[in-house]
């Protein structure tokens, strides 16, 4: 019941403010921002219940929900020169965060392995979509997939 109280408190508390800020003047409001300010509200209910939980999955699909609403937000309201296509690998960064935290708290193996892949994976595609390295993410794919089979080597064998 209480999970229930926070949720809709913090999407009242959310919207509240985006229509407020609107009426103000300081950001332009729209359905798209509500909506991704509710898509927000909802990724931080679902990582936090998650995280709690110990459960991968919804602590992972509430950080992904939570990080592209963030960024689109951003994006849309001019204080970001960076756009969701550009942005979307820190999705995998933040759910390999959230799981190796997991792991840290519950010792739940598989936790930690997925967590280490997903957030290797977001950098080495964050640094590519940023034009940090001259390649693209496919081709960091196709050139480094062996990378994987190595990170498994290495998990079996420090189980």
């Amino acid at each position: 019941m209480r999970g229930w109280r926070i949720f809709w408190g913090s999407v009242f508390v959310v919207l509240g403010f985006v229509i407020l800020l609107g009426n103000l003047g300081i950001i332009e409001w729209s359905r798209f921002l509500l909506g991704q300010a509710l898509l927000f509200i909802i990724g931080v209910f679902l990582a936090f219940h998650g995280i709690r939980a110990n459960q991968l999955i919804e602590s992972g699909a509430g950080v992904s929900l939570l990080v592209s609403s963030t960024v689109r937000m951003l994006y849309r309201a001019g204080l970001s020169t960076y756009s969701f296509s550009s942005l979307w690998p820190l999705m995998l960064v933040f759910v390999g965060i959230v799981w190796v935290w997991i792991f840290a708290r519950s010792k739940r193996k598989s936790a930690f392995g997925w967590g280490v892949l997903a957030f290797l994976l977001g950098i080495l595609f964050l640094i590519s979509t940023l034009g940090i390295v001259p390649f693209a993410p496919g081709e960091i794919v196709k050139k480094g997939w062996a990378v994987i089979l190595i990170a498994l080597g290495i998990y079996y064998l420090a189980k």
